[in-house]
């Protein structure tokens, strides 16, 4: 059903008579076009539109990072060197990447303690050095610095 006529009574005849313009008309026919082929657009549903395939990967999801100028340089250099885009990198890089889990609650607490023990001996070495004792201050130094070792091991973020 078409509504681009209106229908006017003159005498005994009916005449239709156009009140559109003529690119409202083109319009309009090709609506009506459309609404009269509709079935003969479902029955080549099945035909290729042509175009772009899909991808198999459909990236939709962002995940926005601030990196300090160093690091965005370092990122794109390496990037470059395995001939990647940057995001490409990244991707691959978090597949690839093994998590080093943080100290648990345990260890930092036996991180804690061996700290406050370094911090007791070097008031002890302090003590003994301003005595005099010459054999306990040696003593005690050699064992600040064993503790100082054991605090950087746990310490280390490069595990």
């Amino acid at each position: 059903m078409c509504f681009r006529f209106a229908k006017t009574r003159s005498g005994a005849a009916e005449t239709q008579t156009c009140f559109y313009s003529r690119r409202s008309q083109k319009v309009i026919n090709r609506f009506c076009q459309r609404m009269t082929g509709v079935e003969s657009m479902e029955q080549n549903s099945h035909k290729s539109k042509g175009g772009r395939p899909p991808k198999k990967v459909k990236r939709n999801a962002q995940l926005m990072v601030r990196l300090s100028e160093t690091e965005r340089f370092l990122i794109e250099s390496k990037a470059k060197d395995a001939g990647l885009r940057p995001s490409t990198w990244l991707r691959q890089t978090a597949r690839k990447a093994r998590v080093v889990a943080r100290l648990s609650v345990e260890e930092a607490g036996f991180v804690r303690m061996l700290a406050g023990l370094a911090n007791n001996l070097n008031q002890l070495l302090r003590f003994t050095n301003m005595q005099g004792l010459l054999y306990e201050t040696k003593k005690a130094a050699q064992l600040l610095s064993d503790i100082d070792q054991l605090l950087k091991r746990l310490t280390n973020d490069d595990r």
